[in-house]
């Protein structure tokens, strides 16, 4: 299986996606518990838009070999086919295995905002931000000022749940001053909102 494997895969790395399956096809025929195989022809279908099949030979790869990175992988497929309630899934259980991945927990909040789990969404972001990827502070920073997101509206509940996030990251990043800005503005949101367990992580945020 290997000579296939490597001829397959070198023609994938030059977009030769039908002759490089054709490789891992005869590869998969000789040895059907490939890992290294299935996986290679999970990419090339993905790239032909192939979502299903790439599915089916992540689905084989995990039942033999659960890493964090099949799961992620998996999850993006789940994510390209609709199938978003399964896709999260998939991506936690990718942070179990590997926590510190902020890609993961940044790609997690984005569907969890799809989701319409806002609160997710800000949390995750919240942890990739807090691991240092910049792209997480740019994504709360684009839910906090962007006008399209009717339920981060300043005043409300999913505002301030923005709020106390980013005086938590301020809080990890030892930005005491940016921590009590973000705190102060959660509490006093909290408290016109009546919410005292919003109130209460207001306060312990600064």
């Amino acid at each position: 299986t290997i000579p296939y494997i490597g001829r397959g895969t070198a023609f994938l790395k030059i977009g030769e996606n039908e002759k490089g399956l054709q490789d891992l096809d005869k590869a998969i025929a000789l040895n059907p518990y490939s890992v290294n195989a299935r996986h290679y022809r999970a990419h090339a279908f993905r790239a032909m838009g192939r979502y299903t099949e790439a599915l089916a030979d992540l689905d084989v790869v995990i039942s033999l070999q659960p890493t964090a990175g099949f799961y992620n992988k998996r999850g993006d497929i789940k994510t390209s086919l609709g199938d978003l309630v399964d896709a999260v899934e998939d991506y936690r259980y990718s942070i179990q295995l590997e926590p510190m991945n902020a890609a993961t927990h940044l790609n997690l909040a984005m569907l969890l905002e799809k989701t319409g789990d806002f609160e997710g969404a800000i949390a995750s972001a919240g942890i990739a931000a807090q691991l240092g990827m910049p792209e997480a502070k740019e994504y709360l920073e684009r839910v906090n000022t962007s006008n399209q997101n009717d339920y981060c509206r300043p005043g409300s509940f999913w505002h301030t749940i923005l709020l106390i996030e980013f005086a938590n990251l301020y809080v990890a990043w030892e930005s005491p001053e940016q921590a009590l800005f973000y705190s102060q503005g959660a509490e006093v949101q909290a408290k016109k909102l009546g919410l005292r367990i919003l109130l209460a992580r207001a306060i312990n945020a600064k």
